[in-house]
């Protein structure tokens, strides 16, 4: 017992904040230690992110603006709450709250499974729904919330139909409900350029 002790002791801040053996306010306080607000920043986060105890209230000890910014991203993610109390902790995340809430409205999204065969009937009815849920809430950390929302929905449709090229909009045939169809069209080309812009993004 000693001896390890003694290692807890000897190890690298960066060492201890990983250790889940090391308590949270040992693995801080190594922290602490570290000479610039970066490294006690990052430090912090990863002793609360390895042992799951992210919270708003965690994270207003984070040392740096950013790094208390992305954990409070994280905390918005990981929160179990309310809608509109997920949205509030994205607000606290400094530069990074419009992604935050982002993601907020994007997991609700992907999970209508837009463009699968399975999800098609009163799709754009459910989807519409969803956009007006978060919207209240979306709105003040992005302005442009409502187009974005779209352009995911339509990209993400588009994505799973065979064979589509840019400018093509014969896919959207695929709607039997004319509005449903005049829709699709309306938004192909924004989501057509989205999903070149994704593919050029990607790791090769």
């Amino acid at each position: 017992m000693l001896w390890f002790l003694l290692a807890c002791t000897n190890a690298p801040p960066e060492q201890m904040a990983l250790d889940k053996d090391v308590s949270l306010p040992e693995a801080l306080a190594a922290c602490a230690k570290l000479p610039t607000p970066v490294k006690r920043g990052r430090c912090s986060l990863d002793a609360l992110s390895i042992r799951e105890a992210i919270s708003p209230d965690q994270c207003t000890s984070v040392p740096g603006e950013r790094w208390q910014s992305e954990c409070m991203f994280q905390a918005a993610e990981r929160s179990t709450g309310s809608l509109q109390e997920r949205y509030s902790i994205c607000a606290l995340a400094g530069d990074y709250a419009r992604e935050c809430g982002f993601h907020l409205w994007q997991k609700d999204l992907m999970e209508l499974k837009p463009g699968s065969a399975d999800t098609k009937d009163g799709l754009l009815i459910r989807a519409g729904q969803l956009l007006r849920k978060h919207r209240s809430y979306a709105e003040p950390l992005d302005y442009s919330y409502e187009e974005t929302f779209w352009t995911w929905f339509w990209g993400a449709w588009w994505e799973q139909q065979p064979a589509h090229k840019e400018g093509d909009t014969k896919g959207c045939f695929r709607w039997t409900d004319p509005t449903d169809r005049s829709q699709c069209t309306e938004w192909a080309e924004r989501a057509q350029k989205w999903i070149k812009t994704r593919e050029a993004n990607r790791p090769r």
